[in-house]
């Protein structure tokens, strides 16, 4: 009887875990059009990729599982969450303006960078210091733009684009005050 119990029991359990496989490769299907782009493509701004986002975006953005979706499809490669975050809110690339679907998407690229080589960690941390320090929280901002000065310091060329030399000004200038 135990057997037959176990059985049973054991069956509902791989079923189970095959239909959550299932919906989480269903619903990673949505992003679909931006696996058709190659790695080397992620690695610098891309409109062809941004375009492609803004489709997903406009179809699924507004939807509840959205954001953990994106995170699962992006996983842990830097360059599309650096980017998927950038194209959230970047009004150079597109018209979203998802301020916090992209803060949230460069926190995660902090979080997985940590395990990675430390001049990946370099542009997540001014990205996010830099939004901090323009809402006007100078404080939070320094907890993010001084280790990404300081890591800088060590792997000179991997910091993000600067919006103006006045801006890449202010926040250096900011930084060595503090």
């Amino acid at each position: 009887m135990k057997k037959y119990f176990f059985l049973i029991l054991t069956i509902v359990f791989i079923g189970t875990s095959q239909n959550t496989v299932a919906q989480k490769k269903a619903k990673l299907k949505d992003f679909n059009a931006l696996n058709t782009f190659e790695a080397n493509e992620w690695l610098t701004g891309n409109f062809d990729i941004s375009n492609a986002f803004v489709e997903i975006y406009n179809t699924h953005g507004s939807k509840k599982q959205f954001k953990k979706q994106l995170i699962n499809f992006a996983g842990f490669d830097l360059d599309k969450i650096y980017w998927l975050a950038t194209y959230s809110n970047d009004d150079y690339y597109n018209e979203i303006k998802d301020e916090n679907l992209s803060f949230e998407l460069y926190k995660y690229g902090i979080a997985i960078s940590k395990n990675a080589e430390e001049n990946e960690q370099i542009r997540f941390l001014y990205v996010v210091g830099k939004a901090y320090y323009f809402k006007g929280e100078k404080e939070k901002s320094l907890e993010y733009l001084i280790p990404a000065y300081k890591l800088s310091q060590k792997h000179p060329g991997n910091v993000p684009t600067w919006n103006s030399l006045e801006e890449a000004e202010e926040i250096s200038a900011f930084i060595k005050r503090n």
